[in-house]
């Protein structure tokens, strides 16, 4: 839902029919991707468009966060992480500032943090992806599309920057201030279609069959997998691969 724009006749003709095809491309996404997405208005700070899910994330519901904006993820962000939050935010906008217009889409940026789930005295590393989608008439990132994902212990950096034309990653350095070269991690052939069936849920004999490998071999591939990405186990391995796009 667009809570922002629930009355539009303020709005001319040509803006009302733009923001219904945007709330309709957003539902269409949003019913066949199994993660809640949303839509970040970044300088009014508030939700545009929601899932229209039960749960948003750690529990929360689209009613938890209304109004909110980047409040909800510095609330729900566990204490010992919401400094490092609030600096990779402000650092964010900066950089974005800088950009040459032509050149702001080409960026993604993925969050790594810990939130507070909501009804459990525990929290989940989520990993939190976003995407400039509107360019306003000051030239500024302005609205950004997210979406969350399982995050991983692995990944100690809070901020990720990629280019998404160049396939070149920076990680922000809160110490510093100021971002460093982060290199992709490069999986062979072979081990992302191991990984790719076992996204699948086969079992290392099914593997066998379908890679045509020995169980030797495919045991080889989960461990180089594994200490490439720097994990402790295939579930993490997975969520690596989604964070980071390897498959």
């Amino acid at each position: 839902m667009f809570w922002s724009f629930e009355n539009m006749k303020e709005y001319t003709e040509d803006i009302r029919f733009k923001i219904k095809v945007a709330k309709s491309c957003c539902d269409a996404f949003s019913s066949i991707f199994m993660y809640p997405i949303h839509v970040l208005d970044f300088y009014n700070d508030e939700f545009l468009y929601i899932s229209d899910t039960r749960e948003f994330v750690g529990g929360y519901t689209p009613e938890d966060i209304r109004g909110k904006g980047w409040k909800f993820f510095l609330e729900t962000c566990v204490g010992s992480e919401q400094e490092l939050i609030r600096k990779a935010i402000k650092f964010l906008d900066d950089f974005y500032s800088k950009l040459p217009v032509e050149k702001k889409k080409d960026y993604s940026v993925s969050f790594n943090y810990t939130i507070k789930l909501k009804n459990a005295n525990m929290g989940m590393v989520m990993n939190h992806q976003l995407v400039p989608l509107y360019i306003d008439s000051q030239n500024r990132a302005a609205v950004f599309l997210g979406a969350f994902f399982p995050g991983s212990n692995a990944q100690k950096r809070v901020m990720v920057l990629r280019n998404m034309k160049e396939g070149k990653r920076w990680a922000y350095n809160p110490k510093a201030d100021c971002l460093e070269n982060f290199s992709e991690v490069q999986l062979t052939l072979a081990e992302k279609r191991m990984l790719l069936c076992v996204c699948s849920g086969m079992t290392t004999n099914m593997m066998v069959s379908v890679l045509n490998k020995s169980a030797d071999t495919i045991n080889g591939y989960r461990k180089s997998v594994i200490a490439k990405l720097g994990v402790q186990n295939m579930q993490e391995t997975i969520a690596m691969a989604m964070i980071h796009k390897l498959l």
